[in-house]
Parts: C-alpha cells; sequence; structure tokens
C-alpha cells in the first residue's frame, strides 16, 4: 500500500499539531481539528482489525478515544454557539452561563491531560503503521464494500431519525478508509455520498440546536418551532433524495 505510511504519518502530524495548539489559544478549530483526524485513524485502525483479528486492542488507542470522547462536550458547545449566530439566537438567561461556566471547567480538564494524550499519540502511531503495513487490496477492497452495502441498506430503510444520522457517520468512516489509497471508489460516487453528508448534517445541526433550546429555555417558542418546521423538511427531502440512491 504506496500511500499508507505517509498518509497515516500526515494524520499524526495534524493531530498532534492541533493538540499542542489548543491549550495555547483554546481554538475551537483546534479541537475540532484533532477530532477530524482521531476519527480518519480510528477508521484505519478498524480496517486493520477487521482484516487481522488477531491484531491486540491498543492500549494507547483506548486512551486517547477515552479523551475523544470527553472533548466532545466542548465540541458540542462549540457546535451550539455558532448555530445560535447562524440563526440569529442571542440567549442572555441563567441556564446559558451555567452550560458556559461547565464548558471553561472541561476545557481546563482537557487541557491538564494532552501531556499525557501526547504520549499515547506516539506508541499508537507506531503500532497503526505496523499494523496497516499487513493490509492488502483485496482485503481493503472487501472491507470497503461492506461498508457501502451496510450504507445501502439503511439509505433503502431510513425509518428513523437516528437511521439518517448513522449513514452519516458510515459515510464519513468509508470516505476516511478511502482517503488512504485513491480509487477504491468512484470519484462520482464519493462525491454523492459527500453531498449526502452534507445535508443529513445540517439537518443534524438542527436538531441539536432544538434539544439545547428546549433545555435551556423551553418557554421561548418561536425559536424553537421554527427549527423544528424547518427540520421535518429536511428530513422530508433528504429521504426523497434517498430515492435516488436506491
Amino acid at each position: 500500500m504506496s500511500n499508507c505510511k505517509k498518509y497515516i504519518a500526515n494524520r499524526f502530524k495534524s493531530l498532534r499539531n492541533a493538540l499542542k495548539t489548543y491549550p495555547v489559544i483554546k481554538d475551537p478549530e483546534a479541537l475540532h481539528q484533532f477530532r477530524v483526524e482521531f476519527k480518519k485513524l480510528k477508521a484505519l485502525y478498524l480496517l486493520a482489525k477487521s482484516c487481522h483479528p488477531d491484531i491486540p486492542t491498543s492500549k494507547s488507542f483506548k486512551k486517547i478515544r477515552k479523551f475523544y470522547k470527553e472533548s466532545g462536550m466542548v465540541r458540542d458547545s462549540d457546535i451550539i454557539g455558532q448555530l445560535l449566530e447562524k440563526n440569529k439566537i442571542s440567549l442572555t438567561c441563567p441556564e446559558a452561563a451555567t452550560a458556559e461556566a461547565k464548558k471553561l471547567k472541561s476545557i481546563d480538564r482537557l487541557c491538564r491531560h494532552i501531556p499525557a494524550i501526547l504520549h499515547a499519540v506516539r506508541n499508537f502511531e507506531k503500532q497503526l503503521i505496523r499494523n496497516t503495513s499487513r493490509l492488502t487490496a483485496d482485503c481493503i477492497k472487501k472491507y470497503l464494500s461492506e461498508k457501502e452495502a451496510a450504507i445501502q441498506y439503511k439509505i433503502e430503510h431510513p425509518d428513523t431519525a437516528a437511521v439518517l444520522h448513522d449513514i452519516r457517520k458510515e459515510i464519513k468512516r468509508l470516505k476516511y478508509t478511502a482517503d488512504m489509497e485513491p480509487g477504491f471508489i468512484q470519484k462520482r460516487k464519493l462525491s454523492r455520498y459527500n453531498t449526502l453528508q452534507d445535508r443529513i448534517g445540517n439537518w443534524h445541526d438542527k436538531l441539536v440546536l432544538i434539544d439545547y433550546l428546549e433545555a435551556i429555555q423551553p418557554g421561548n417558542r418561536r425559536p424553537i418551532n421554527k427549527l423544528l418546521e424547518e427540520s421535518s423538511r429536511n428530513a422530508d427531502a433528504i429521504k426523497n433524495s434517498l430515492l435516488t440512491l436506491v
């Protein structure tokens, strides 16, 4: 796999840079970059584990994954802030101030853990390079084919909001895996997947904001009702567009 080692090295370089930058400037984009790079590396780790089940579970991976999950609350809060600004919604209630204070404490806790996470990252990089060196083109093609089949099944059965969100997550995993060796999936097909992923993402953002507003200011129905109407229309449009992919 000619591109594998270089691709992994670039992913880890970007991940480390994000982790080193975040405690200095608390930039939401640095945290976002760490999370994106970890998801890409996680996709390759799961690929290697699928192709070679004898690969032992990485303690370093589990440690980074735990940190990733803990960072989710901060990232969710960052997204909420962006969505409030995008939808021109201003909140000055005590609950919003409490949520912001909780976020700041979480940021401090994350920053304290970063030196230990950087150590785990070094170990995980060595393990992943070693494990992915055993991959073959046939194994990757089979894995991607299985992932596409899972996506297609969910596209044909978009019964609930959870299924639509699952489709988006599955597409991301598929894309992250395919990025390592371009050519395994047709560009036209990837483009259609990306469009679908973006549309589901925009729809899901509205659900996230609705949940937040319901928790913070349930009595302020005007923005909530507007978002409910928009999300319902978006969901219907997405489900109709899925018919073209069946």
